[in-house]
């Protein structure tokens, strides 16, 4: 049982490497690239009073910017910091950022470790993460950083992989070859990693510090999005 757990905790070392991300940045750029993906990222804000003018968001892990493009377009007054530890996924989202016509200081990207914010705390309305505390080794401490850096009443918000049974016949229906391959891909390597339970992930984020809680199955039940409120 102890070589079997040594072994997991090997692979998973394996997989969550800065090379990793540096070399899967182009494949998953381009498989994320698909309506149905990106309309759900949009909604990581879902709910949050975001509607005032020059609301500053934090996007940590923002890989190659889909995330933080998404919700852009859709909330046109936003200001975003992306954070990510591969600079090749930083290459990318500054393409896509120029490509969108964005101005540098729309995303402003740096590279950066989650778990040691290079910015001031209470400097921030809102923190975003797609796909990333499922992969940190301790993500107890980045929702601590997140909290930190948060102004006082202000939101997190991620979408991670759900743990239990999924809806196969929802990702049919979609009719998306580029959505039917970052879904299973996103299994398959959130099987490597951890899913989450609507138990655990509020309950992590309660013990972080955050308040209220509440979480939102999608994607067919691959994801589930979570929302919660500094005090």
């Amino acid at each position: 049982m102890r070589q079997t757990v040594s072994l997991l905790h090997l692979v998973r070392r394996l997989f969550n490497t800065r090379w990793v991300f540096d070399l899967g940045a182009w494949p998953y750029h381009l498989l994320t690239e698909n309506r149905a993906w990106q309309t759900n990222c949009s909604r990581l804000l879902d709910g949050v009073p975001v509607g005032r003018d020059r609301v500053r968001v934090l996007d940590l892990g923002v890989g190659p910017g889909v995330s933080a493009l998404a919700m852009g377009r859709r909330y046109p007054n936003l200001q975003f910091i992306g954070i990510d530890i591969a600079q090749r996924m930083l290459d990318i989202a500054a393409a896509s950022r120029d490509y969108e016509g964005w101005p540098p200081t729309r995303l402003f990207l740096l590279r950066a470790d989650v778990l040691r914010l290079p910015l001031t705390d209470k400097s921030v309305d809102v923190v975003t993460g797609h796909s990333l505390l499922y992969l940190l080794q301790d993500p107890l401490r980045a929702l601590s950083e997140a909290l930190r850096v948060l102004r006082p009443g202000g939101f997190a918000c991620f979408l991670e992989p759900r743990a239990g049974k999924v809806r196969w016949s929802w990702l049919w229906r979609q009719w998306s070859i580029r959505l039917f391959s970052s879904a299973c891909l996103w299994r398959w390597y959130s099987g490597i990693h951890l899913r989450y339970s609507p138990e655990q992930l509020s309950t992590l984020l309660s013990l972080a510090g955050f308040r209220q809680p509440t979480t939102e199955e999608t994607l067919g039940g691959f994801g589930i999005f979570v929302r919660a409120r500094k005090p």
